[in-house]
């Protein structure tokens, strides 16, 4: 059983390298593996801000505080074949929350794409959940409308890393 588990494991992160499209993080002129340093969001620009939303302000203003959520759970899609990943290591919860900082929004779109949504989710102090949903790496979809979004290729990529140590330790 643990052969069998090994080879699904290890099956699914060859597939993970093999699929396009929606599993291509945005060609973007970034590096991918500087870890993030900084909670403070500084870009007016950021997707945390946008329209002045007040669940996007409480999640900003939590971690400006110095706090960080109890957890967030993640699915980084890739036609179905990933599970949905909860991490509750502070240092991870900063870094999926500084990534995500860095992606901005280009502008409203009428683009969707089917068969790839990923979504990130925190989970606040007196179970407040933020979440962000996503089509392929290049749409953000908040409330009934679709946005470009820029500047993502870093997060879409540590969420597929965290991803694919969360199907190694399965079959360990």
């Amino acid at each position: 059983m643990k052969i069998l588990k090994r080879f699904i494991a290890v099956l699914l992160v060859m597939m993970m390298g093999t699929l396009t499209a929606c599993t291509q993080p945005a060609a973007e002129s970034e590096t991918d593996t500087e870890p993030a340093e900084q909670i403070i969001v500084e870009s007016a620009d950021s997707i945390l801000y946008f329209n002045d939303d007040e669940g996007l302000a409480e999640l900003v203003q939590y971690f400006k505080d110095g706090n960080v959520p109890e957890e967030a759970t993640f699915l980084y899609d890739q036609m179905g074949s990933n599970p949905e990943v909860t991490i509750t290591d502070p240092e991870k919860i900063r870094e999926l929350y500084q990534l995500l900082s860095m992606v901005t929004v280009a502008g409203e779109t009428n683009e969707s794409i089917t068969d790839c949504y990923h979504y990130i989710q925190f989970k606040l102090a007196d179970d407040l959940y933020i979440r962000f949903s996503f089509e392929g790496s290049e749409i953000w979809c908040y409330e009934k409308q679709n946005y470009s979004i820029e500047n993502s290729k870093k997060l879409f990529s540590f969420m597929q890393k965290l991803t694919a140590e969360y199907l190694e330790d399965l079959t360990d």
